[in-house]
């Protein structure tokens, strides 16, 4: 009862969750910090120091926690004094918008998230909650009326 050539290893179960459903992630984990009180929006990630000093004593003043994850829209939201300030803090991490996931939210005390960066968030989630399936068959004249008065693009809230 044997196979002739045996097991080829173990399988990998992996698979990438759907886009959706990594959008309704980030959407429960920031409505969870934001009812912990563990999210705060700056308007820049910029210090105006070249001291870890004022982003230890910025951190004991506010009680933002042991650890922080700093989100910035994209790498230049990151200036050499804030880079030099993080590395004074061991459990303290900028990240940019594109490498944000729910297990980083969720491992780090508080978030804080600058003003450009969550308008681009919010876009990007609204879209992933709003877009609409287009099937590949011509639509019936109602539903292609209900697709047209979907309005295409949403502002965002400030």
């Amino acid at each position: 009862g044997g196979t002739r050539k045996g097991p080829r290893g173990p399988t990998s179960r992996f698979y990438e969750l759907p886009a959706g459903v990594r959008a309704r992630g980030l959407c429960v984990a920031l409505s969870l910090k934001l009812a912990q009180d563990d999210l705060h929006i700056v308007d820049s990630l910029h210090i105006a120091e070249n001291e870890g000093k004022y982003l230890v004593d910025l951190h004991r003043y506010r009680d933002w926690g042991p650890s922080v994850l700093y989100v910035g829209a994209t790498h230049d939201s990151l200036t050499p004094n804030m880079d030099d300030a993080l590395l004074e803090l061991k459990a303290s991490v900028f990240m940019t918008l594109e490498g944000l996931n729910v297990y980083s939210m969720l491992k780090f005390d508080t978030l804080v998230i600058s003003a450009d960066c969550l308008n681009h968030l919010q876009r990007r989630l609204l879209h992933y909650k709003y877009r609409i399936y287009r099937p590949r068959q011509p639509l019936r004249g109602y539903e292609r009326e209900l697709i047209d008065d979907f309005p295409s693009s949403f502002d965002t809230i400030r």
